[in-house]
């Protein structure tokens, strides 16, 4: 410190001060632009708002603009506002005069969506399907951030597992690349209530699992052997 004290000349060997030097800082300031994430994969326009903070002496002034985010957009992406602005330049450019070293960018937050989680650049979400649903295999359409996706669950599947779907989940920086994936885990969808029939139904399915001594078959084998018929 006393090296650049003296260097700056605050210490003369005359004892006279000297001013201090003006030092100049770099900022960086953010605006905030929340996105859903279905529009993280496509072109999207967003209005802004931003009070913004010139100095101690000149105070705020309010910018007000339209940008135009391309697709492809991820948690905490940073892009210079001067790069998306699509409305409002010249007011902007008018507070841009007013700002020395200072960079104006625009940073990317996802908003929650309801049934979704998201850790990382993977998605969960959960589906619920019936006992006998499971035991049978069905065809379920599975909501991701693209619409219904249409899967097979196979016979025999277990409540509880979960399977993936590959590049359905969120983009990842350009420096990793591709998507993350979703991951679904399967519940069993149990009914409160019941009409005369079905409860007999379950009644006479109980006692065959309790008595019947027939040897039971592979479920898996068993449809199979259907669609190859």
């Amino acid at each position: 410190l006393r090296k650049e004290w003296s260097r700056y000349g605050h210490f003369q060997s005359s004892f006279r001060e000297e001013p201090r030097p003006k030092w100049s800082f770099h900022r960086e300031i953010r605006i905030p632009v929340h996105l859903e994430l279905e529009e993280t994969l496509v072109e999207v326009e967003k209005d802004v708002t931003y009070l913004i903070r010139l100095s101690h002496d000149l105070g705020y002034e309010m910018l007000k603009c339209r940008i135009k985010i391309p697709g492809g957009a991820y948690q905490y992406k940073k892009i210079p506002l001067q790069d998306v602005i699509c409305e409002g330049q010249e007011e902007y450019d008018k507070i841009k005069e007013k700002l020395e070293n200072t960079d104006v960018t625009i940073i990317i937050l996802l908003r929650e969506k309801k049934g979704f989680q998201i850790r990382g650049y993977h998605l969960y979400t959960d589906i619920y399907l019936d006992y006998v649903d499971l035991v049978l295999g069905t065809e379920v359409d599975v909501e991701t951030i693209e619409g219904d996706y249409h899967y097979v669950i196979k016979p025999g599947t277990q409540a509880e597992s979960s399977f993936s779907l590959k590049n359905k989940g969120l983009i990842r920086p350009y420096k990793i690349g591709g998507r993350g994936s979703q991951y679904v885990k399967i519940h069993v969808k149990v009914p409160t209530r019941l009409t005369r029939r079905q409860r007999q139904a379950l009644e006479y399915f109980r006692e065959t699992m309790k008595y019947d001594d027939e040897e039971p078959e592979d479920v898996r084998e068993t449809e199979t052997g259907r669609q190859a018929g």
